[in-house]
């Protein structure tokens, strides 16, 4: 099953997203007095409903931003369309959200500092998964060539993979709001193929999404890995456990 090119997802699969998250809504909450699993809950509530009906829901859901992704990712000015309209509107998403959940658990606790407080600690948390560096750096030495393909906005996955340190490791990064169309959509593969110069046959793609990462590799005529993280789904060609058992697989 060897395979010259190993392509990874990185939410879920290389990084952790949502503990992140939880952890940065539970350390925010504990710096002002509240629970953190209530805030999360109450935030999702909240923000949910504005982020569905915001100027750019479809996009974000082809391509891959969720709504608690848009409470802290930068979002920056964009050629793109979509993302421009991204970049005007989140401050008022956010703005929003946090006095909406904050009044609906009866705190006064200030909605600016804590968005002020969520943004900058969940920005800080890029946490690979134990087995990520050194599976990569096995991977290199076997010589493969890696490369990153991500849904979600350009600039907060690229801040992710800058920050989680697994970013040398790898040939290629593709995000989907640079290319317009988002896994499982097979164009997003191929661009990632194309830039490594290498064939269908000759890949792999490792992810953690049935629905996304599996249904995309197949379609693009790649070895579909799915790490189980609990995803419900199948249709993989392989599944593992731990991304160390990845070298092992491609050899």
């Amino acid at each position: 099953m060897r395979r010259a090119v190993v392509l990874f997802d990185l939410d879920e699969t290389l990084i952790h997203d949502r503990a992140s998250t939880a952890a940065s809504f539970a350390a925010v909450a504990a710096a002002h007095g509240l629970d953190g699993a209530a805030l999360q809950a109450t935030m999702r509530a909240a923000a949910f409903p504005l982020w569905r009906d915001g100027p750019a829901a479809a996009y974000c859901e082809a391509i891959g931003i969720s709504w608690w992704e848009g409470l802290a990712g930068p979002f920056g000015p964009s050629p793109v369309a979509e993302l421009a309209a991204l970049h005007a509107w989140i401050p008022r998403f956010r703005a929003a959200a946090w006095s909406a959940a904050l009044a609906a658990l009866h705190t006064a606790a200030s909605p600016v500092d804590l968005e002020a407080a969520f943004t900058a600690d969940r920005l800080r948390r890029n946490v690979p998964y134990a087995d990520a560096a050194a599976t990569l750096e096995r991977l290199r030495a076997a010589g493969h060539r890696l490369g990153v393909v991500t849904n979600g906005a350009p600039d907060y996955q690229r801040l992710k993979l800058d920050g989680s340190g697994l970013r040398p490791w790898f040939d290629a990064v593709v995000v989907s709001g640079e290319v317009g169309v988002g896994k499982p959509d097979p164009r997003i593969l191929r661009v990632a193929l194309d830039r490594l110069g290498c064939a269908p046959d000759q890949a792999a793609m490792v992810g953690d999404n049935p629905a996304r990462d599996v249904a995309g590799a197949r379609a693009a005529g790649i070895l579909a890995v799915l790490v189980d993280r609990g995803e419900p789904g199948g249709g993989a060609d392989a599944v593992v456990r731990q991304l160390s058992e990845i070298p092992g697989l491609v050899a």
